[in-house]
């Protein structure tokens, strides 16, 4: 049995593409440059194909150094995977409990096959860092107060099987790189 879905590709708040490529943020695939208005204007209607399956890499560096890398395979149903890799940091806040932040790359992909044999791969990527932790004195009262950095990218991309795709990720110069095949 097949199932179909439509994919909108503006925003209905905003008008903007919600479909990009590696070209719209100055990435490359496999080398060569994403034809962004090719991909924007090709038929959005997507088949899910019952019971395919679709393997994938995720690898965030900075430098040449890899930060993160996340491999895995997932069914190609349309809906949301959510992974992470967490660290938890105690703190104790004004009332004299001790609480917790909760930082690092917080990731969902959204994996689909169109009609075409394309891979549509929605991406969400949240990084965050405990930049630093102030000690705060209020009324007799002490506690500490959590400074946490973000940067986050959410998007799709359109992906032939086996090939990659890679963009820029944030202001700090790291890249994304996405690989997904259908098995």
């Amino acid at each position: 049995m097949k199932k179909i879905a439509a994919v909108l590709l503006t925003s209905l708040v905003t008008s903007t593409p919600l479909l990009a490529s590696a070209a719209d943020a100055g990435g490359t695939v496999d080398g060569g440059a994403y034809d962004a208005a090719r991909v924007q204007a090709q038929t959005v209607v997507t088949t899910l194909h019952d019971g395919k399956q679709i393997s994938y890499t995720v690898t965030i560096t900075e430098k040449d150094k890899i930060l993160y890398d996340f491999a895995g395979v997932l069914n190609a149903d349309g809906r949301e995977h959510p992974t992470s890799s967490t660290n938890e940091h105690p703190y104790l806040n004004g009332d004299n409990v001790m609480r917790k932040v909760t930082t690092g790359l917080f990731m969902s992909l959204t994996p689909t096959i169109r009609s075409d044999g394309t891979i549509l791969l929605g991406l969400k990527l949240s990084d965050s860092v405990l930049v630093g932790m102030d000690a705060f004195e209020w009324q007799g009262i002490s506690g500490q107060s959590p400074w946490v950095a973000e940067e986050a990218l959410e998007g799709s991309v359109c992906l032939a099987s086996g090939k990659r795709i890679s963009m820029p990720f944030g202001k700090s110069g790291r890249t994304v790189t996405v690989r997904a095949k259908i098995i």
